[in-house]
């Protein structure tokens, strides 16, 4: 049996897809273009290995960065060999279905002094979701500095989101799943009166971040599955969020994107699950006539995969790649890129990679990725 069927058999789906659509759509999926780019001849080179369930990819500078582990662990990397663990709080993450440390942010106060935001699932007493703060003084964590900045409770312990982001203007972002089990049973990814499915805002007061403690998040967007990465591309002023599927679809939504705009009710988002898985209906009676669902740019089938893992914008010397979204499938392993200009998809480079995290690196201009099973983080470059 070929390795990517195995991955599609053995898969614990770690991650994400929503949905979004207006009432009237019709049940179709984009086609992905698999003509080999014209210029690009694209060559995988292994950076790291010996890693565990790495999940998020953070750099510092343009040699330094930090890998999170599922276990709950950060490690600290410079030039691509281990320095020294970061920060541990493996003892307090719970490792279960798709638990565990989710994403890491890196915040620079000075040129000493940072703030390092942590997104995990807890061990104990009862199973949440954590975003915590610690300051990190001259490339040290102070544990003693840690502030719990928010809460969600995980009744099913899968769709937890995980993505951490901020924005121009020093303020913070978090996506979050619908809180589990399988087609939302309790509808939270359509309420409004929870922070489940959601696109959650946090204002940073002065954006003072040693003064941080517990904050009440703004909705940005709702109506989301398990947005497990999403990003903001700033040159764009687009958000792109990747939200994983429940039986049919994955999806890619893209939608305007300015910092300054205050949120309003009516302003808010809805991309439309559990109404709308993609584009076809799953639970159309969840959503009222009245509702403005954002639609989807691009669709595909559990024919193609079944967990999109999403990306970031690419600004490099790759012309056939240059502007254009990148992003993955936990469970085939295929690259893609997104043309923002027309939402035409084309796949570019193959792996028989179960792929946890696609990033472009600190300036845009890299492509990486986490092959999760081998513990690897991999670089595609332009083959000499």
């Amino acid at each position: 049996m070929h390795v990517k069927n195995i991955i599609k058999l053995l898969i614990i789906v770690l991650l994400i897809t929503a949905c979004s659509t207006s009432s009237e759509v019709s049940k179709t999926t984009q086609k992905i273009n698999e003509t080999p780019n014209k210029d690009f001849k694209p060559v995988a080179e292994t950076l790291v290995k010996n890693l565990e369930k790495p999940t998020d990819l953070f750099y510092i500078d343009k040699n330094t960065f930090l890998v999170a582990q599922t276990k709950g662990d950060i490690l600290l990397y410079k030039n691509n060999k281990l320095v020294e663990t970061f920060l541990d709080i493996s003892s307090e993450v719970k490792v279960e279905s798709e638990l565990g440390l989710l994403s890491i942010l890196l915040v620079p106060s000075s040129s000493s002094n940072s703030t390092l935001f942590i997104y995990y699932g807890t061990a104990k007493p009862d199973t949440f979701t954590a975003l915590d703060s610690f300051q990190v003084k001259n490339n040290k964590v102070d544990l003693e500095s840690r502030q719990n900045i928010f809460k969600l409770p995980q009744p099913y312990k899968n769709h937890n989101g995980g993505e951490l982001q901020l924005d121009e203007n020093g303020d913070l972002y978090l996506s979050t799943g619908d809180g589990g089990d399988g087609g939302d049973p309790e509808n939270r990814a359509q309420n409004l009166n929870n922070y489940w499915g959601k696109i959650l805002k946090f204002n940073i007061a002065n954006k003072d971040y040693l003064a941080l403690k517990k904050l009440d998040p703004q909705i940005l967007a709702y109506g989301l599955r398990n947005p497990w990465r999403y990003t903001i591309d700033y040159k764009s002023n687009k958000l792109i969020i990747s939200d994983v599927g429940q039986n049919e679809l994955e999806e890619v939504n893209v939608i305007d994107f300015d910092p300054e705009i205050k949120i309003n009710q009516k302003e808010i988002y809805n991309f439309g699950w559990r109404c709308f898985e993609g584009k076809n209906e799953f639970s159309p009676q969840d959503c009222t006539a009245d509702q403005e669902l954002v639609e989807p740019v691009f669709t595909f089938s559990h024919d193609e995969g079944c967990s999109i893992t999403g990306g970031d914008v690419y600004r490099g010397n790759i012309k056939d790649l240059d502007s254009k979204y990148l992003f993955t499938d936990f469970c085939n392993g295929d690259l893609y890129s997104l043309d923002l200009t027309n939402n035409k998809v084309n796949k570019f480079f193959e792996t028989e990679s179960a792929i946890s995290n696609l990033s472009t690196g600190l300036n845009q201009d890299q492509i990486l990725f986490f092959d999760y099973g081998k513990g690897q983080l991999v670089a595609i470059k332009q083959a000499p």
